[in-house]
């Protein structure tokens, strides 16, 4: 389990990942270790040196807990308006030439870690100040980059579709500041928004073989579970749009997906034992049969946290320690 660092206040630092740890590891079996991590991680140096000797002699004390922090519906409120507006300043700070000019590395255009993963989160808070203008602000940036992008969801040419074709929804039936005309298509990487008269973009829109030569992915991140669902999701705006053509393409390559998926073609990639434990197809089928369009965020990891900067550094209100 990861500490919690977001706050200037150590002390608060402390009592957050003390409580992480107490719902991780709850109940009466786990209180002599929370006991022990309890004491190691107290400033007060007498406090710790009896702690690591209790541990070492196998002595057991119930140390205090540390307060539980006090939230309610003000306080979430005031933790939302916070990140939208630190969000909407990524935004800006990714479409601003001059800050891009100091990068070493450029940022990201997918959803994983880049730009249309936060412009999509954005699109949640359109009702706040300043977030339409930066949306249609970072979709118009996100429409011109040129990468070389798989077909990948949430690591490619998918995601970032998406993005653009709710962005440009969203620009064109929001008041404000967004753009009424959406954002340009004239992009490299063949994702511009997605209409009936939208040529093919030459781009395949299916997984390829891994690079060690084996079959296709299946999952959600770059495989094809999530280019399935991505295509559903690309469907639906093309069907409220008026353009059936569109949404019947969209739904191919969402029918290719799933005939991946449950022939076997498309396997997920091990990642320990209880990955080969279990058939690679029938897993990601089950997935994806059981997914809908308006699940696929609730049931993936949470998009839209650039690589390039961290988390906020202070949160809107600090929590007692």
């Amino acid at each position: 389990m990861d500490p919690v660092v977001v706050d200037t206040d150590h002390e608060v630092n402390r009592d957050r990942t003390l409580a992480c740890l107490e719902s991780a590891l709850p109940g009466p079996a786990h209180q002599a270790i929370r006991s022990s991590i309890t004491g190691l991680l107290s400033f007060d140096p007498a406090v710790r040196t009896t702690a690591a000797d209790r541990l070492r002699t196998g002595t057991t004390v119930t140390a205090p807990r540390p307060a539980r922090p006090r939230i309610d519906g003000d306080l979430l409120d005031e933790i939302i308006e916070h990140t939208t507006s630190f969000c909407v300043g990524e935004a800006r700070a990714i479409v601003d030439p001059v800050q891009a000019a100091r990068l070493n590395v450029p940022t990201s255009i997918d959803v994983y870690g880049g730009s249309s993963g936060l412009g999509l989160e954005l699109l949640h808070h359109a009702h706040r100040p300043d977030v339409r203008s930066a949306v249609a602000a970072l979709a118009q940036w996100t429409a011109e980059q040129s990468r070389n992008l798989s077909p990948g969801f949430y690591t490619g040419r998918t995601g970032v579709e998406l993005f653009l074709t709710e962005a440009q929804a969203e620009a064109g039936t929001g008041t404000g500041t967004g753009t009424s005309t959406g954002p340009s298509t004239g992009t490299g990487t063949g994702t511009g928004p997605s209409t009936e008269a939208a040529p093919p973009s030459g781009h395949p829109v299916l997984p390829e073989r891994a690079l060690d030569g084996g079959p296709p992915e299946a999952d959600l991140i770059a495989g094809a579970a999530g280019i399935g669902l991505g295509r559903l999701l690309l469907a639906r705006h093309a069907l409220r749009s008026g353009h059936r053509h569109a949404a019947d393409r969209h739904l191919a390559v969402a029918a290719d997906c799933d005939r991946m998926l449950a022939s076997g073609a498309a396997r997920l990639t091990p990642t320990g034992s209880d990955t080969a434990a279990a058939p690679h197809s029938a897993r990601a089928s089950r997935t994806a049969r059981r997914a809908s369009p308006a699940s696929c965020w609730s049931t993936a990891p949470r998009p839209g946290t650039p690589r390039r900067s961290a988390v906020p550094r202070r949160p809107p209100r600090a929590w007692p320690p």
